[in-house]
């Protein structure tokens, strides 16, 4: 159980600071104030994932939970919504954190190489392990 969970600790570090820029080749003229408003959310949403992962080492878990969902509000990504797993886990909010997971396949499977997807499905598993049904 626990190498699953340390799985999930590595998938994260790999994926939060791995997952690659994406540029926006189809701009166009008039998409001028689109994409200025594009970027203007793009650096706030890496201010707040920089402040997640900040709280996150100094194991302040409620305040990095709200950064990364902050982070994954205003440019939803791979990233951000695995570390929200993260910080839930850590706050041993495990079918939260599950959920969490089962959201980034649902939206991001195309964004992970098929490793990353195993390693969540692993995780998924090994957090719903660790919840009671009554």
């Amino acid at each position: 159980m626990a190498s699953g969970l340390r799985c999930l600790a590595a998938f994260g570090a790999v994926l939060a600071f791995a997952l690659p820029a994406r540029a926006d080749s189809e701009e166009r003229p008039n998409d001028r104030e689109t994409t200025a408003e594009a970027k203007a959310s793009t650096r706030r949403a890496r201010r707040h994932f920089k402040n997640g992962i900040k709280l996150y080492q100094d194991a302040n878990y409620t305040g990095a939970l709200a950064e990364f969902e902050a982070a994954y509000r205003e440019k939803p990504g791979p990233g951000s919504l695995q570390n929200v797993a993260l910080s839930l886990k850590a706050l041993f909010r495990y079918a939260e954190a599950a959920a969490a997971l089962q959201n980034l396949l649902a939206r991001h499977a195309g964004d992970l190489t098929l490793g990353e997807q195993q390693a969540v499905r692993t995780a998924i598993a090994e957090l719903e392990s660790l919840v009671g049904v009554v």
